[in-house]
């Protein structure tokens, strides 16, 4: 759309090489844009967000490896992109090309992304644009962070799109918005979290290349795993467009009034020009080889650790200043608690493209005053490398090894005995019994089944992502209780269908009950603990109508929403995983069905063990006993009676329930097959 108003005329200055991005100054706005092979830098100001055609086109001066210019009269707002020349050498990695308008790598703020189709290289038909922003004009009223210790945080990972989407939604704002997610904090606080993990919310790139086989509809990247402007909230999840910043900050705000935190899941590994045939929108059109790593051999294609095409390059330090910028401004401008960081393992890559924990990011991060005091989660992986245990403290990190150990011990694997007394007492073989460092222990995330799915489905059912059911694991180590998926059109028995329907969540509760009696930082998925189905297909991330929580499921589920929340508030009471921000921790003492006779051998399916009170403190010892075995069994206490807490076999309302109510016992009791029973002790 070519704007008919009027064309502005500009003054302009040489402006200042630092900072890099558009910052609001005193007559204007200095515009900085970090290049080491380009020949020419340009400016392009536009008057309104639909235009294609820029208002001007400013020339930019260069001062090193940098472009700049100053331009009176602009303010908090203005909308610009940049374009810059230079040599297109795919084979020496350059890739300059004048005619393609580029995104800021420091924008605070994009707009006209929804619904967007980045352009080729033969194309300059932009819409979304970069827009001016002047920080520090919210008001934040008191807010304080939580500070929740670590150890203590329940965390929950919720898409926020997602959890108000779906017509059920008890909101009154737009669904699947910031202000929507804000209507669900009490919801959240009843659930008893302390920590929501956000799946991606800065501005991400929606159009994919796959097609729903059943549809013939283009599928949307829903997940936002592929970032357009790493320091940008998306426009797409606000409820009024261009208000992104503002309605996300007041979120974080209401959050902490709630005494949740916020924890961003952020991904810097890859960015959303995919590999060499994807489109330029940004770093491969402003310097190619400086932002992406490049394969030694052949700089016309891309490392790819990420499985996204490529891998940003964090041995540059011009990346790294970057990237830490990134993080520091989330922190300091939006108040978040922490970061998730997507296929972390990528932010150690070295000059030698070897993945280590050493590596100068990962330093520069645990040195910085402002960094090293927030909560840093790490995914410890990547294609081709595995630091689980390696990164650097503060850093926790996502146990894939507590998810694939419970999973394997809840439907009966054999020899996972041993290996879930390792991670229930925090893997300490990896991460050290001080606490410096914590597993996050998952069953479910959003990569894989959904719980009810983890005990519904033996095999994936991801045809509609438009990848041939190529996509997403084939080990899953899930069992469906009986019957492969949904009950409602099986044919069975209304009998059958309910037991089935028992034993699945009966399953779930096992899970978990043994992820709240662990060592570590439990990690849930939402809508787990209302029996969000994704229909078997584990990596949503292009099916926007499964990740939409239908709330009707509190009609079906709601037992099991409430026992996930009495079990959270059991963990929190007990500070059963620790306590303190220099974390202490209940001592672990191994039974078996009889005291103090632990059998971890192969063929073992049966777990017992005692928290004791913390040492030198008075308190009451936690007992637990998981039974993986198909049929019940005869089971020893420890000396002393006992006070029945949980019973993951007993009916709704029983299976968990407060310390005035419960049973008392002493001696020999059953366990029910595939099911968990909790112990409080009430005298010695």
């Amino acid at each position: 759309m070519n704007t008919k108003q009027k064309k502005r005329s500009f003054i302009t200055s040489p402006g200042l090489a630092e900072p890099l991005g558009a910052t609001v100054v005193e007559g204007g706005v200095n515009f900085a844009v970090f290049s080491t092979g380009a020949t020419e830098g340009k400016l392009h100001v536009f008057k309104s967000a639909p235009d294609t055609d820029a208002e001007a086109v400013l020339p930019m001066h260069r001062s090193g490896s940098v472009y700049h210019l100053h331009v009176d009269g602009l303010d908090d707002g203005a909308l610009y992109l940049f374009s810059l020349d230079g040599p297109s050498s795919p084979y020496q990695g350059e890739r300059y090309d004048k005619g393609v308008m580029l995104f800021d790598p420091y924008a605070r703020m994009l707009t006209g992304t929804t619904g967007w189709v980045a352009p080729s290289l033969e194309t300059s038909d932009v819409v979304a644009k970069c827009v001016v922003v002047k920080e520090g004009q919210f008001d934040w009223e008191d807010d304080r962070k939580p500070n929740t210790p670590l150890v203590e945080s329940i965390v929950y990972e919720v898409h926020l799109r997602g959890f108000t989407a779906h017509s059920s939604s008890p909101v009154t704002s737009k669904r699947g918005s910031y202000k929507a997610f804000a209507e669900m904090i009490p919801y959240l606080t009843e659930l008893g979290v302390t920590a929501v993990e956000l799946m991606p919310i800065m501005e991400w790139y929606r159009p994919t290349r796959f097609v729903n086989p059943f549809t013939g509809k283009a599928n949307k990247n829903d997940w936002g795993y592929d970032t357009l402007a790493f320091m940008a909230p998306d426009e797409g999840l606000a409820s009024v467009r261009g208000k992104q910043n503002q309605e996300f900050k007041a979120l974080v705000r209401a959050l902490h009034k709630a005494g949740i935190e916020v924890i961003l899941d952020i991904v810097v590994n890859h960015s959303a020009e995919s590999d060499a045939t994807g489109p330029t929108i940004s770093f491969r059109g402003l310097d190619n080889k400086v932002y992406y790593l490049l394969l030694p051999d052949n700089k016309a294609e891309y490392a790819n650790f990420t499985g996204c095409g490529n891998t940003v390059n964090v041995n540059h330090p011009e990346v790294r200043k970057l990237l830490l910028k990134v993080f520091r401004t989330w922190v300091e401008e939006y108040h978040v608690d922490g970061f998730r960081f997507d296929l972390g393992a990528v932010l150690g890559i070295d000059t030698d493209l070897v993945c280590k924990p050493d590596a100068p990011l990962l330093k520069e991060i645990v040195a910085d005053p402002i960094l090293s005091k927030v909560k840093l989660i790490a995914e410890p992986w990547a294609i081709g490398a595995y630091l689980m245990g390696r990164f650097p403290a503060p850093f926790a990190e996502w146990s894939d090894r507590f998810r694939d150990t419970v999973r394997g011990f809840v439907r009966a694997e054999a020899g996972m005995v041993k290996e879930m007394m390792a991670v229930i007492s925090g893997s300490t073989d990896m991460f050290g019994a001080a606490g410096e460092k914590l597993p996050v222990n998952f069953f479910t995330a959003h990569d894989g089944f959904t719980a009810m799915d983890l005990v519904s489905y033996e095999q994936k059912r991801n045809l509609a992502n438009g990848e041939n059911n190529r996509d997403g694991s084939d080990h899953n180590r899930s069992w469906n209780c009986g019957y492969e998926g949904d009950l409602v059109s099986s044919g069975l028995s209304d009998e059958d269908k309910s037991n089935i329907e028992r034993l699945r969540k009966r399953q779930i509760k096992n899970f978990y009950t043994l992820a709240m009696l662990s060592r570590g930082v439990p990690m849930i998925l939402f809508g787990d603990e209302m029996g969000r189905s994704n229909k078997g297909n584990n990596n949503s991330w292009n099916q926007e109508e499964l990740n939409d929580l239908d709330w009707s499921l509190l009609e079906s589920n709601g037992d099991l929403r409430d026992f996930v929340s009495a079990m959270i508030g059991f963990r929190k009471a007990h500070k059963l995983g620790g306590k303190g921000h220099n974390p202490v921790f209940r001592p672990v003492h191994w039974h078996g069905t009889k005291p103090n006779s632990p059998d971890a051998s192969d063929g073992a399916r049966f777990l017992s063990f005692e928290l004791k009170p913390f040492e030198g403190e008075a308190g009451q010892a936690v007992y637990c006993a998981a039974n993986a075995y198909w049929e019940p069994l005869e089971v020893t206490l420890p000396d002393g009676e006992w006070s029945r807490i949980v019973d993951t076999s007993a009916d709704a309302g029983e299976d968990l329930v407060k310390e005035q109510q419960a049973e008392v016992v002493s001696g020999a009791v059953v366990i029910q097959a595939r099911s968990t029973l909790v112990f409080l002790k009430t005298s010695s």
